[in-house]
């Protein structure tokens, strides 16, 4: 219970972000790098915080990651463009579109069962 949920949101999304564009632009990628430092902050902050025990940022992380290999997954057999990679003016409208389906299919979801 609690302010605070398992598992932490903010590791679930800023792994998944960073994963995406890991995929997308590959490790050697400068956005990829910065996304990564920004991402273990992100984590670090959230223990520094107090709010968030290891073991939440753990699962956190593999939530985010299952979901940024999922988005992908279905980008790629959805729109078979076959590789995104370097091909960021395809590649983020088309996540935008899947995150803004996936947002609203969550909230309506949501307004139904809970």
């Amino acid at each position: 219970g609690g302010l605070y949920g398992f598992p932490s949101c903010h590791a679930a999304n800023s792994v998944a972000l960073t994963m995406w564009f890991f995929m997308l632009c590959g490790p050697r990628s400068r956005l990829t790098q910065m996304l990564i430092v920004w991402c273990l902050l992100t984590c670090y902050s959230r223990m520094y915080l107090g709010v968030h025990y290891p073991g939440d940022l753990l699962f956190g992380a593999v939530v985010g990651t299952l979901s940024a290999l999922l988005c992908w997954f279905v980008t790629m057999r959805l729109f078979k463009v076959g590789n995104f990679r370097g091909n960021t003016a395809t590649a983020i409208p088309v996540v935008f579109l899947i995150t803004v389906i996936a947002i609203l299919i969550y909230a309506i979801a949501g307004h139904f069962l809970g």
